[in-house]
């Protein structure tokens, strides 16, 4: 027996170019942030629920956090929070480009995204700035990551690889 072919259970066009993962929140329902500026969510069966002009391109996947908050990132540094009914909850402008995931650090409510040689945390439920971690080499910083200590890690294309604990220090 050779390999078998995957069966389709559903296909479904967006508006633009995909360039993150989609994320997948807890009730199956699939949401896309597209490079053409429009935020995506497919219901399980790959039905459009709902289609949001974020107003720039996005090269970022959406996060979630536990209480339902679906966080975007666009290119022209503005990070924007969504209810569970797509109302805007919160924006912030980074002032740079952002072309990082988020992370969620839902203990400490927290959300942080690079922005440049920046990474910046802000409150997961205001979007207050927690805090800002300059490289000061003006090469990109990564995608952040959460580590199992709770420390936010980033890597910058200049070479450094930094742990930043949930306090900033």
């Amino acid at each position: 027996d050779g390999p078998r072919l995957g069966n389709v259970s559903w296909a479904s066009t967006v508006n633009g170019r995909v360039i993150g993962q989609p994320a997948v929140d807890s009730d199956g329902n699939i949401l896309m942030a597209t490079a053409s500026g429009w935020l995506h969510v497919l219901g399980p069966s790959g039905n459009t629920l709902h289609t949001i002009r974020l107003g720039a391109p996005s090269s970022s996947t959406p996060a979630i956090t536990q209480a339902g908050v679906v966080i975007v990132c666009t290119r022209n540094g503005k990070v924007t929070a969504y209810d569970r009914a797509f109302h805007v909850v919160w924006t912030e402008n980074l002032g740079g480009e952002i072309l990082s995931n988020p992370v969620l650090d839902d203990e400490n409510h927290l959300v942080a995204i690079s922005s440049r040689d920046n990474t910046i945390a802000l409150d997961a439920r205001t979007g207050a700035l927690r805090y800002r971690w300059s490289a000061g080499n003006k090469k990109n910083n990564s995608s952040p990551t959460l580590g199992a200590d709770g420390n936010i890690r980033i890597t910058n294309w200049g070479g450094i690889a930094v742990a930043i604990s949930p306090l900033g220090s």
